[in-house]
């Protein structure tokens, strides 16, 4: 190698040291990401919170546990309409009757609603009586009466109070709040 191209070789190198102290170290940017990343999503989260969450129901007795729910006439009250349970009587009930000289049949599913899970579970023990009682009650009705509404209500109504009178037998009190047929069919 000659002189020449010895100088500029150095010149070389010197010119890339100098580039290399003049330009900074490259900044690490994510940990400010994090924090904006982090702030945004509080922000949203606060403002998704106050205009779109559920708001409480309003009035003077939202607050006040001695304030009794709205109930229907003719429904009993179930202290709390958030815990009520359902038992399923299975299967569903058939009875047949006589009407205008012609053998019908009644099916029906019926569900049984109290307020609390063990109500239930004790009902669910004494499942069998239930299922006599009803269909001894079903099997004395007017098959022209169930054709309509208010047959079908009135049933319903007799079904609630048969239910409630065998388990107040059986179990001491009546456990049951109501009754509901989930089908009805009739042949």
């Amino acid at each position: 190698m000659n002189e020449a191209d010895q100088v500029v070789q150095d010149e070389m190198e010197n010119e890339e040291g100098a580039v290399a102290a003049e330009a900074p170290a490259p900044r690490r940017r994510w940990p400010w990401l994090l924090v904006v990343v982090a702030l945004l999503g509080a922000g949203g989260w606060l403002g998704w919170s106050r205009f779109f969450a559920a708001a409480p129901e309003a009035g003077p007795e939202a607050g006040s546990a001695s304030a009794a729910p709205a109930v229907e006439p003719g429904r009993p009250a179930i202290v709390d309409a958030g815990s009520a349970e359902y038992l399923a009587l299975e299967p569903p009930l058939v009875v047949n009757f006589a009407a205008g000289g012609q053998l019908r049949y009644l099916q029906v599913s019926v569900d049984l609603m109290a307020g609390n899970k063990k109500d239930l579970d004790l009902a669910r023990r004494h499942e069998p009586a239930l299922r006599h009682a009803l269909i001894a009650l079903f099997s004395e009705r007017d098959y022209e009466a169930l054709l309509t509404r208010a047959g079908k209500e009135a049933l319903r109504q007799e079904a609630l109070k048969t239910v409630q009178a065998e388990l107040q037998q059986l179990a001491g009190r009546p456990l049951v709040a109501d009754v509901y047929f989930s089908t009805f069919v009739m042949q």
